[in-house]
C-alpha cells in the first residue's frame, strides 16, 4: 500500500501491517478475522448505516460478501497515515471489488477514515467512517470514478 506517513514511522509500519491483515481477511470473506483488531464497542459510520459494536460490524460484512462475490479485493488511493505512540489514523479513497463486479474501474470510490488507539499492548480500531459525497440538487450520491 503506497502511503504518505506523518509521525512515528515504527507505529506507521505496524498500522500498515494490520491494514494488510484486514485486507487479506476481506479477500477470504472472513468477517471474524477482519474484527481481530477492532474495539468491542467500535463506532462505525458507513455509507448506508451507523452502528456500534464489533458483532454488528461483523454481521454487516457477512451480509456484504455475497454482493462482492468471490475473492473481494480492497483498493485504496491517496492514503495518508498520521501516527503517534498511542493514536493513529488513516484517511484515503477506497473501494472493495470482487467477482460480481464487471471491473474495479466501474465501481465508485468512497472516502474513508480509520482511527486506531493503543490503550494497552495492542492497536485497535476505535472508529471508522466511510462516506460518499452528496449532490444536493439531485438528492443522490455524487459518485467518484477515475482518479479522486
Amino acid at each position: 500500500m503506497k502511503c504518505e506517513i506523518r509521525g512515528d514511522k515504527s507505529v506507521a509500519k505496524t498500522i500498515i501491517e494490520l491494514t494488510a491483515q484486514w485486507d487479506s481477511a476481506v479477500g477470504d470473506c472472513d468477517a471474524e478475522r477482519m474484527m481481530e483488531n477492532y474495539l468491542e464497542d467500535v463506532e462505525i459510520y458507513d455509507v448506508g448505516s451507523q452502528l456500534v459494536g464489533r458483532e454488528n460490524l461483523k454481521d454487516l460484512w457477512r451480509n456484504c460478501f455475497p454482493y462482492f462475490g468471490e475473492s473481494p479485493e480492497v483498493y485504496r488511493r491517496r492514503v495518508k497515515l498520521y501516527a503517534s505512540d498511542s493514536l493513529a489514523f488513516l484517511h484515503f479513497y477506497s473501494k472493495v471489488c470482487g467477482s460480481n463486479q464487471a471491473s474495479p474501474e466501474d465501481q465508485p470510490w468512497c472516502r474513508t477514515t480509520v482511527c486506531f488507539h493503543k490503550p494497552g499492548d495492542d492497536w485497535l480500531v476505535v472508529h471508522e467512517h466511510i462516506s460518499m459525497p452528496i449532490d444536493f440538487e439531485k438528492g443522490a450520491p455524487a459518485l467518484i470514478f477515475g482518479q479522486p
